[in-house]
């Protein structure tokens, strides 16, 4: 991971800055539901979220 963050930092423009957020949930729970509620709730709708995995997966 730490080797994936530094080769996608080096070729970042000057001055930017890298985010990056990961998220799991608990089994059972629907994966589209809880993308859309965590980025509506969460991030204002601000996405994109692509994918947030049970954490067993």
């Amino acid at each position: 991971m730490e080797r994936l963050l530094a080769g996608v930092s080096s070729h970042a423009a000057k001055g930017s800055i890298l985010a990056l957020t990961t998220e799991v949930h608990p089994d059972g729970l629907d994966s589209a539901l809880v993308i859309s509620t965590v980025d509506d709730v969460m991030f204002g709708g601000a996405g994109p979220l692509y994918t947030i995995k049970a954490r067993d997966a």
